[in-house]
C-alpha cells in the first residue's frame, strides 16, 4: 500500500476537498462519494470512479465483497491513496465517516423519452431533494427535472439521503424551467401542479392523454413559483384533516407520486 497521507494541506488533498463546494464541482465535473453503500452503488451502476480514498483501519474490518469491488476498481488504474482519520474526516463534513470516500464523474444519463417526469422548482433543502430522489426511484418515474434554484444534486448531503437513486435515472438541472415545462407541453405532456390553490383529488375523470405527465413539487415555504404555476393544466393538493399547518414536501411529494402512479396504472 502507498504511503499514508497524514497531512490535511497535501495538495492532492485539498483539491479533492474542494469538491465539497459546488462551484468545484461544476468545474471539474466530478463529486465525492462518502461510505460502503454509495461506493457499492456506484460500482454496480457503472458510475466513473477516479479516486478512492480509504483508512488502513477500513480496508482491515470491511467484508470480502467490499474488497474484492475496491481490487476491481484498483486494477483498473484508479488511483487508490491510504489516509489518516483526519484527512478522512477533512474531506466530509459527516461527523463519523465509515473510512472510505471516493472521486466520481457526474453521471450522464440520457433518456430521449420519458413517460412520468417529476420536476423540482425552488428545491433547497438537501434531505429534502434527496429524500424526492429516492422516492422517485421507488414510484417508478422517468426522470426528474430540477430548476436553476434547486439545491445541487451532487451535494453530500442529498448523495447521502437518496441512497445511490441518483445513478438511477436521469436527473437534468435546467437553467430556465420554464422553457422546459414549455417545450414538455407541445410534447404533448399534461403538467399537475402541487398548489394551495388546487382541488384535494385528482377526480375520476382527469384525462392524461398517453400517460404522459408531468408533475411539479415546490418549495417548502413557497410552492412552485407563480409563472411555474401558470404553466400547470391542473392544480393538485393534499388535504389537512388534523391541526399541522402542512406538509414536508418530501412526504407529501411521496404521497402524490403514489396516489399519480396509481391512478396511471389503473
Amino acid at each position: 500500500m502507498e504511503e499514508i497521507i497524514s497531512s490535511r494541506q497535501n495538495i492532492q488533498i485539498k483539491k479533492i476537498r474542494g469538491l465539497l463546494q459546488k462551484k468545484n464541482r461544476q468545474k471539474e465535473d466530478a463529486f465525492l462519494l462518502n461510505g460502503t453503500k454509495l461506493f457499492m452503488e456506484a460500482f454496480t451502476w457503472g458510475v466513473t470512479i477516479t479516486h478512492i480514498f480509504l483508512t488502513t483501519h477500513y480496508i482491515e474490518q470491511t467484508d470480502d465483497k467490499v474488497k474484492q469491488t475496491i481490487e476491481k476498481v484498483r486494477s483498473s488504474g484508479v488511483l487508490y491513496q491510504s489516509v489518516s482519520e483526519s484527512v478522512l474526516k477533512s474531506l466530509t463534513s459527516e461527523q463519523n465517516p465509515e473510512g472510505i470516500i471516493v472521486r466520481a464523474k457526474k453521471v450522464k444519463l440520457n433518456k430521449n423519452f420519458f413517460s412520468n417526469c417529476v420536476i423540482l422548482d425552488n428545491i433547497r433543502d438537501p434531505g429534502n431533494m434527496g429524500t424526492i430522489i429516492r422516492t422517485v426511484d421507488a414510484a417508478g418515474f422517468d426522470a426528474i427535472i430540477c430548476s436553476e434554484c434547486c439545491v445541487d444534486i451532487y451535494n453530500e448531503k442529498v448523495l447521502r439521503a437518496a441512497m445511490g437513486s441518483n445513478f438511477h435515472f436521469p436527473i437534468f438541472q435546467t437553467q430556465n424551467v420554464l422553457q422546459e415545462i414549455d417545450k414538455l407541453k407541445k410534447q404533448g405532456y399534461f403538467i399537475i401542479g402541487t398548489s394551495l390553490d388546487g382541488i384535494e383529488t385528482l377526480g375520476e375523470n382527469l384525462s392524461v392523454p398517453n400517460q404522459k405527465v408531468i408533475i411539479i413539487f415546490g418549495s417548502e415555504s413557497h410552492g412552485i413559483s407563480p409563472v411555474v404555476e401558470a404553466q400547470c393544466d391542473f392544480l393538485w393538493k393534499l388535504p389537512i384533516w388534523g391541526n399541522a399547518e402542512s406538509l414536508n414536501v418530501a412526504v407529501s411529494a411521496g404521497i402524490m407520486m403514489y396516489l399519480l402512479k396509481e391512478k396511471l396504472n389503473n
